[in-house]
């Protein structure tokens, strides 16, 4: 199986992608720097996590922190559902983490990023020992992932369309 973690941002992302057989190996991993308009880095968002997702069976992410001013948390949220819709669009499972789960999947939901790092040094094969934040929340996400290993959604989405035209109300289940 390979996992997805995505410490999503709107002006910073990091990208880990997880091989997991017998044990967790790092495969690649990315920390894109953008700038410009949002909708703007939502296309280059896409455009350099583009090969992520396809090699990706499984899509997880850091919910974002809402102790954050409103602006940034309202744009990483943006950021977040944009990311969503790109693992949707490949018909990939999808999970938000909170950072408190991921962090107490390393020691505890109060651990700092230095903790995190060392337990992932300690756990997962190939990650760099050098690697920036962004990265090791990224491998901390889908390494969470696999180890809490939410339950898929059982219920069937569902769609009810209602098109009106002159001729006729169209309605499709």
């Amino acid at each position: 199986m390979r996992v997805l973690g995505i410490d999503p941002g709107s002006r910073t992302i990091g990208a880990a992608l997880l091989t997991v057989d017998d044990a967790p190996r790092f495969s690649e991993g990315a920390v894109l720097h953008l700038s410009g308009p949002l909708h703007a880095r939502f296309r280059l968002m896409e455009t350099h996590l583009d090969p992520f997702f396809s090699r990706a069976d499984l899509v997880v992410a850091e919910l974002p922190y809402m102790g954050g001013p409103s602006t940034t948390v309202h744009h990483v949220a943006r950021a977040l559902g944009y990311l969503e819709a790109l693992a949707a669009r490949r018909r990939l499972p999808f999970y938000g983490l909170p950072p408190t789960q991921i962090r107490a999947q390393f020691s505890s939901g109060r651990a700092n990023k230095k903790d995190v790092a060392r337990q992932l040094l300690w756990q997962i094969q190939g990650l760099p020992d050098d690697a920036p934040d962004h990265l090791y929340d990224a491998v901390a996400a889908a390494w969470a992932g696999v180890l809490l290993r939410p339950a898929p959604e059982d219920e069937e989405a569902n769609c009810r369309v209602r098109v009106f035209s002159t001729e006729h109300i169209y309605t499709a289940r």
